[in-house]
């Protein structure tokens, strides 16, 4: 079980909530990944795993996102040691399942893992977004975000191509 520190709220904005996620929030983490994303289902145990077990000489945090006290969505940052990227490059995300989605409310968990992201020492943020999540990359462009790059991601029919 969790210490009781490690739920503590750590901030709100925009009606949010936000706690940090530890390794018992993992099958949290896939259901609510799920309901954002059905066609993307995250495994519980292979979650867990990843976050018992940290790549070293990086930061993450990982925040679960709270409205009125229920489960709403996930928050995260990530970024190399200092002496591996001395620009301070980092990756960064927050998604919100659809009963909590809004424009405001993305922004506000986008606003909110930016400065956590920038109080680790990260200058220059890094953010994927689907191509077909308009509302994510208005309010990406909106915060100053800019398309850098596509990349393709492929489906493979296991029934039609045996």
């Amino acid at each position: 079980m969790p210490t009781p520190e490690l739920h503590q709220l750590v901030g709100t904005r925009a009606d949010l909530e936000f706690r940090p996620a530890t390794v018992a929030d993992a099958r949290l983490y896939a259901e609510l990944s799920l309901a954002h994303r059905p066609d993307e289902p995250e495994d519980p145990e292979v979650t867990r795993h990843g976050w018992a077990n940290p790549t070293p000489g990086f930061t993450r945090e990982r925040y679960m996102i709270e409205v009125g006290g229920r489960a709403a969505g996930y928050a995260w940052h990530f970024e190399g040691p200092l002496d591996a990227d001395p620009d301070r490059n980092g990756d960064l995300s927050a998604f919100l399942v659809p009963w909590a989605m809004s424009p405001e409310r993305l922004r506000g968990a986008l606003e909110f893992i930016e400065e956590r992201s920038a109080a680790a020492g990260v200058r220059t943020f890094t953010a994927d977004v689907w191509e077909d999540d308009a509302e994510e990359i208005e309010v990406l462009g909106s915060l100053g975000y800019r398309r850098d790059r596509l990349s393709k991601a492929w489906e493979l029919d296991l029934i039609e191509h045996r």
